[in-house]
């Protein structure tokens, strides 16, 4: 029963951190963009967390066939098995625990069990809606502090129309995103899920707000950043930005956590971290 023991690695390995059925592998092996960034490698594929601590393994499309870790195909007629709690996929090999090398890793600040929730989430809206969120719902993956601490609609859930320009082009991915106002003190984390180990180029996607965007301060793992990230416009038009706030290198494979602290109050649209690979 120690998570440390070896064989209880090995067997929490073989166990997925959600439901994931070969449809919802699919969509999130879907090849889309964000200002021209692919957020999805479509030669390495993505990786999904398992129950052993960061422990991952990589799925890849191959043709009409899913592959797991470069080398294990499902076997014909032997996946989606539906059981209690989810699926079972079978594979045709020993499936040992495999570290993949660093990829194109995008985290939507949404993407998270506890957002799944929400009835409206990632659903189509007659109008754009706006869900306060409540703190202890959303840690440890979404924490935030503001001023007063007790502010209503500090952070909140938005879902845009489809249709509108929010979904289209280079707007938010799935049309979704994270709102802030945490007044003139405060900040918001992200912690990540997993992210294979090697050197990124991180950057942050979000919308600049023509007149009511604030300015913020980002820290990765604790270490701030040279710049600052703006999601003011100032152009007199809303614009979508893809903003780098600096080269990492991560040594493990594990969580890290994205720091927004309020440098100039106001607003952020908050939609995806993208973890771009540096070679």
């Amino acid at each position: 029963k120690d998570p440390s023991n070896v064989l209880n690695q090995y067997l929490r390995y073989r166990i997925l951190d959600n439901d994931y059925s070969t449809t919802e592998m699919a969509n999130r092996l879907s090849t889309s963009n964000v200002k021209g960034e692919l957020t999805v490698d479509a030669n390495k594929g993505i990786s999904i967390p398992t129950m052993a601590e960061n422990k991952l393994v990589q799925v890849q499309p191959k043709g009409i066939e899913y592959y797991f870790n470069e080398s294990d195909s499902f076997l014909r007629d032997r996946y989606n098995i539906q059981v209690r709690n989810g699926f079972v996929h079978e594979v045709d090999g020993l499936f040992e625990i495999f570290e993949p090398e660093h990829m194109v890793t995008t985290v939507e600040v949404t993407d998270f069990i506890n957002f799944e929730q929400i009835p409206e989430y990632q659903n189509d809206p007659i109008q754009k809606t706006m869900i306060d969120l409540e703190a202890k719902k959303y840690s440890p993956w979404v924490t935030w502090q503001s001023t007063p601490t007790d502010k209503k609609m500090a952070v909140s859930y938005i879902v845009f129309t489809k249709g509108s320009y929010n979904f289209k082009d280079n707007g938010f991915l799935h049309g979704d995103c994270l709102f802030t106002d945490l007044g003139p003190v405060g900040q918001v984390e992200i912690k990540t899920r997993p992210i294979p180990k090697g050197k990124y180029d991180v950057r942050i996607h979000l919308k600049a707000v023509k007149v009511s965007g604030g300015i913020f301060q980002p820290y990765v793992d604790g270490e701030k950043t040279a710049g600052l990230l703006s999601a003011y416009g100032g152009l007199g038009y809303d614009s979508f930005n893809l903003t780098s706030v600096g080269t990492f290198t991560f040594d493990e494979t594990t969580s890290h956590t994205i720091t927004l602290k309020v440098s100039t109050p106001g607003e952020l649209h908050w939609d995806l971290i993208l973890f771009k690979p540096v070679n």
